[in-house]
């Protein structure tokens, strides 16, 4: 069955891609858990990354903020903007993950998430137990549409599970890391992007082997 996180039924050829994490992603306590943060916590932290297969390990790296938890849900705010715990749990992944470059390249031929590999652009979003690769061309409605079939404009990285209810819940997490990386968009892009996309079957979440 085909799970659009657009509630529009018009159909899509475009897909997450889900890559496997061997040891998972764990970014705690720098992130929260969506569903166990508190007022305050960081949630997530978004960057933009350009890359250049041709001219690596050039990347170019710049970090576009946070959401942080309050009363009714994350708000986005820049890195100036942040104080107390917050701030630091901030530094921390500014230094650990912003600049972490080295595997893009492979994410990006291996997965097929840029049209030109030669010269790309993703919006990268960090949670707590995944990250997000999303194609920036994408968010601005400039994929090629007779390409549609081939180009995954979506990566979400986490690691597998061992059981099918845990592989549903990764599905539904995949649909939720969306729906917030589109809230953390500036608001001319958060309105115009098409967020119709297919999101990874359950059993793709599963470690190979599992029943």
């Amino acid at each position: 069955m085909t799970i659009s996180v657009n509630l529009a039924s018009a159909p899509t050829d475009y897909q997450v891609h889900f890559l496997p994490c061997i040891g998972g992603v764990d970014l705690a306590p720098h992130l929260v858990p969506l569903d166990a943060a508190k007022p305050g916590d960081l949630v997530a932290m978004m960057s933009y990354l350009g890359g250049n297969v041709d001219a690596y390990p050039s990347h170019a790296h710049r970090l576009e903020g946070f959401h942080v938890q309050g009363d009714a849900g994350p708000d986005f705010q820049i890195y100036k903007d942040l104080f107390g715990q917050a701030a630091d749990h901030a530094a921390h992944l500014v230094a650990e993950e912003l600049f972490r470059g080295s595997d893009v390249h492979r994410i990006v031929l291996l997965c097929d998430i840029a049209e030109d590999c030669a010269a790309y652009e993703l919006i990268t979003v960090h949670f707590a137990d995944a990250v997000l690769y999303i194609n920036l061309a994408w968010l601005h409605g400039d994929l090629c549409a007779e390409m549609s079939g081939d180009i995954n404009p979506v990566v979400v990285m986490m690691g597998e599970v061992s059981d099918h209810a845990a592989a549903e819940a990764c599905v539904t997490r995949t649909r939720r890391y969306l729906e917030v990386s589109r809230s953390m968009l500036p608001a001319q892009v958060r309105d115009a992007v098409d967020m119709r996309i297919a999101l990874p079957p359950a059993k793709v979440f599963l470690t190979p082997g599992a029943g």
